[in-house]
């Protein structure tokens, strides 16, 4: 028999787990844990940094399925015409889209879209308010290549530019067509903290900076109106 045997079992599980070897090995694990912790949120951050910017949008909407893109179109100088200026935000929330435009401080609307399987169709309000959806694009690729080219988000198209820590430029440095935009000179850089493209356009005869920023990945949301009504 063995010889903690005689005690009963009740005895036994509280020495198991208040003895001194116990004690010893929950100490140890008390001032490990936290350092195997730290050490591992730093090896996830050092991987975190170094995936390339465009991964990172592909990987975060993988994860959330919806996030926003801002489009902003401001005057290469200061003393251009206020009217050089055109923002819009467009909410992607899974297979839906939202796209609000302020053309000018009168012009000022919101559209909808939704992909189903056939390609994207735009939801509108008839003459008799009533809501209606028409197909307006084939297509068999994710709704942000409404907005955006697929290539524009492709890191192989991308290369580093000299002399900057965070930028890639196009390799071949082409006009691209960004919603409304042609777009040149288009880089990948970080503004105001978000991944964003940006390039030189043009907008009523005047140069333009426009700069596509991303970001809200899992707290963008898009309620359809006409569910409704």
């Amino acid at each position: 028999m063995r010889k903690n045997a005689k005690y009963p079992l009740r005895y036994r599980i509280k020495y198991l787990f208040s003895g001194y070897k116990t004690q010893n090995l929950l100490l140890s694990l008390r001032k490990k844990v936290p350092i195997l912790a730290l050490i591992l949120v730093l090896t996830l951050s050092l991987c975190y940094i170094a995936i390339h910017p465009l991964d990172k949008i592909k990987l975060k909407y993988f994860f959330t399925h919806d996030f926003t893109i801002e489009i902003s179109v401001r005057p290469a100088t200061p003393l251009e015409h206020s009217f050089l200026s055109h923002d819009t935000k467009i909410i992607i929330d899974g297979d839906l889209m939202q796209v609000h435009r302020t053309d000018h401080v009168f012009d000022d609307n919101t559209y909808y879209y939704k992909l189903e399987g056939d390609g994207i169709y735009q939801y509108y309000k008839d003459a008799n308010g009533r809501w209606q959806h028409e197909l307006i694009r084939t297509v068999d690729s994710e709704s942000m290549d409404f907005i955006i080219n697929s290539e524009l988000l492709d890191r192989s198209n991308y290369k580093r530019v000299k002399g900057e820590l965070f930028a890639w430029e196009l390799k071949e440095n082409e006009k691209k067509t960004i919603d409304r935009y042609i777009v040149s000179n288009i880089k990948v850089k970080r503004v105001q903290g978000n991944i964003a493209l940006v390039g030189d356009t043009t907008l009523n005869g005047g140069d333009c900076r426009i700069t596509i920023s991303f970001s809200k990945f899992g707290r963008s949301d898009v309620k359809p109106p006409w569910e409704n009504s």
